[in-house]
């Protein structure tokens, strides 16, 4: 009988501590895994700003994101889910803007240098800086002051995107990338 209950202990502290490294293992990978900047934003998994650096194409913006998540994440800067989204100008009078691309970090807002990365890995309350390749959409108006915020969006009230559209379907590409106009 003594023997029965040992073994019975034995097998429970096993069971215990399989129990353990399983949920360790479990929220060590979700913690892990891989979030586009936009499927982060949408889930409140990190915050974000937008600033100006004061150029209508080329560096446009620093994206500065602030985990909200308590442990390290991995944030898809090759897919970040930005391009083509527009930045909008808090003010009207300056020119919104469109991301082309979020091609790594830099080491802080302002920085004119950066290093191309695919990903990035965040600490909870440790903030990184993206830059923002983009262009203006509004050619008609200032260009952005420099330290201005910008909202994100899918549009801008400011352009009439379907002319924008209207053009480019103008322009097609061919499998191999060579450029023909009209249809």
């Amino acid at each position: 009988m003594e023997r029965k209950k040992r073994i019975f202990k034995h097998g429970m502290m096993m069971l215990l501590l399989i129990a353990f490294f399983g949920m360790m293992c479990s929220s060590f990978a979700s913690a892990l895994d891989t979030h586009s900047v936009y499927n982060a934003m949408n889930a409140d998994l990190i915050s974000t700003e937008f600033v100006s650096t004061g150029a209508a194409s080329g560096h446009i913006a620093d994206l500065t994101i602030t985990s909200n998540f308590g442990e390290q994440m991995i944030i898809d800067l090759a897919n970040s889910g930005l391009e083509g989204m527009v930045l909008e100008n808090s003010n009207y009078a300056e020119q919104d803007e469109v991301v082309v691309d979020t091609p790594g970090t830099s080491a802080g807002p302002g920085e004119t240098t950066y290093t191309p990365q695919g990903s990035v890995t965040v600490d909870y309350g440790m903030p990184v800086t993206i830059p923002i390749i983009g262009y203006c959409l509004n050619y008609n108006l200032a260009n952005p002051s420099d330290g201005t915020t910008f909202s994100l969006t899918d549009s801008s009230s400011k352009t009439d995107i379907s002319k924008i559209s209207s053009v480019l379907e103008i322009v097609n590409f061919d499998i191999d990338g060579v450029t023909t106009f009209g249809k």
